[in-house]
């Protein structure tokens, strides 16, 4: 839809003809036809809505991979995307100084042991520093930092690509060459609400049905938190039965009262033990004290 409305524009305002595109739903083939005719990709940028970019709210998804990376679950978030949604996740869930956001070859250094990474810019990149392109997408990120940034990633034991659409030649190749570097050292899931005989990655990875999970984004971290939240709750029932005076509160009253206090679910969790804690945080990790 982005990708139309900057096309209508282009046109609207003398800069394109309708002819001029063929497929003017398929963002890097627009960025192609406007960086041919003007040599930078400036018009179609400016044309993109850039506010709703940079002031997106974050919808459950993004919350539970802040707790989650609170939670030390999650290495490393890498982006496609241009809109900033994951940093404000991480500032509502009070995980800002956990985590590093690196936008760009120049905030490298920044890296720790977890980061969100925008592997194609952020919307607050200069415009032709925006990866749209086919070429760029395809190619142009052999040698480069793009990828210096997959090897990096997809070398974790635990890759799950979700929720995307045409293949990123570099996590493909990247996935490749650490399949043949160290055998069973890792492995490679994909989430996708879509069937996997329509996915060019499941093709592309040569993954297993097993390795399929048809789904959402947010039913995926939902799905993914309350496997978390199992074990914690499990770790508090023992807490609780092991810090109980003698005499009270029997195995079935510690259960219910574990069962209330996590029904909520991860993030409700997070929110109660942060007050229980008097933390200045809004949620607050089971793994720290």
């Amino acid at each position: 839809q982005c990708s139309e409305d900057a096309f209508r524009q282009l046109v609207l305002d003398g800069m394109l003809l309708e002819t001029d595109c063929v497929d003017p739903t398929d963002l890097s083939k627009l960025a192609d036809v406007v960086f041919a005719k003007f040599g930078t990709q400036q018009a179609l940028v400016e044309r993109l809505p850039l506010n709703r970019f940079r002031l997106a709210r974050a919808n459950d998804g993004y919350l539970l991979l802040a707790a989650l990376f609170r939670e030390k679950v999650i290495a490393s978030f890498v982006t496609l995307n241009f809109d900033l949604v994951a940093i404000k996740a991480l500032s509502d869930v009070g995980a800002i100084d956990e985590v590093a956001i690196i936008r760009g070859p120049e905030e490298h250094g920044n890296h720790r042991a977890h980061n969100v990474i925008f592997l194609h810019r952020s919307v607050d990149a200069p415009a032709d520093q925006w990866i749209l392109r086919t070429n760029q997408i395809a190619a142009a990120w052999r040698d480069g930092w793009e990828e210096l940034i997959a090897l990096r990633v997809v070398s974790n034991p635990i890759t799950i690509f979700i929720g995307l659409g045409s293949p990123a030649a570099v996590l493909i190749e990247s996935v490749s060459r650490v399949r043949a570097a160290v055998p069973g050292g890792t492995h490679v899931y994909q989430v996708d609400v879509s069937d996997k005989q329509h996915s060019a990655y499941f093709a592309a990875l040569a993954l297993t049905d097993d390795d399929y999970i048809q789904m959402g984004w947010t039913q995926f971290m939902e799905e993914l938190s309350a496997r978390v939240l199992a074990e914690q709750s499990l770790q508090l029932e023992r807490g609780c039965r092991e810090a109980r005076a003698e005499g009270e509160l029997d195995d079935a009253d510690l259960k219910t009262i574990v069962t209330r206090v996590t029904a909520a679910g991860l993030l409700a969790l997070g929110v109660i033990r942060a007050q229980w804690m008097l933390k200045a945080s809004v949620y607050h990790p089971a793994l720290e004290p």
